[in-house]
């Protein structure tokens, strides 16, 4: 298990090291990868990268859904969570509740930055799904990586729960707090 995280690891930052700068911000850097089918975010201690697949540069639209979709990823510090499942993973690798709860966090950050982003005025919801269709389309064939945030895990219901959340009006926000008494009871568990 240790091993397998280690090579994520390399393999994302060979990514950002191959990959072009589009453009930078504060501490913030964009970059687009050629490699790279699915747009991630990634934080490192001083730096935060957001990183869009060349292809998607096709579409400006496409491109706006992404970077506040990863961004958001960034104000939510998602990007920093990553570090303590991959920890958790390393240390207890053979307890399949490790897993469980790291696949529920993933999921709570992905449907909580929609639900974020699908509260904005200048948000159009029907747009953003189509952007997570093609999105989810050309990750069919990549492998995910824990240390990316990620577009579809290998249950195809994470990604209709979430275009039928973002097209769902919002009847209240997700909670912090029952998010993390769901990770502490998780915690509890192992």
């Amino acid at each position: 298990v240790l091993l397998h995280a280690c090579s994520q690891v390399r393999r994302t930052f060979r990514s950002i090291r191959d990959a072009q700068v589009l453009r930078s911000i504060g501490s913030v850097r964009i970059l687009v990868s050629d490699s790279e089918p699915v747009p991630f975010a990634l934080w490192i201690p001083g730096r935060s990268y957001i990183v869009l697949p060349a292809a998607l540069l096709l579409s400006p639209a496409d491109v706006r859904m992404a970077l506040r979709h990863e961004g958001q990823h960034h104000r939510q510090r998602d990007t920093r969570y990553v570090y303590l499942t991959l920890q958790g993973r390393a240390l207890f690798g053979f307890n399949p509740a490790v897993h469980w709860l790291a696949n529920q966090l993933n999921e709570l950050q992905e449907l909580a930055c929609d639900e974020t982003l699908a509260r904005r005025p200048d948000h159009c919801r029907h747009t953003y799904c189509a952007c997570l269709l093609r999105v989810a389309e050309s990750a069919m064939t990549v492998t995910r990586s824990q240390l990316r945030s990620f577009m579809i895990n290998r249950h195809a219901n994470l990604l209709r729960r979430r275009i039928e959340a973002a097209l769902q009006p919002s009847s209240r926000p997700l909670r912090a707090t029952a998010a993390t008494g769901v990770g502490l009871a998780a915690v509890t568990l192992l």
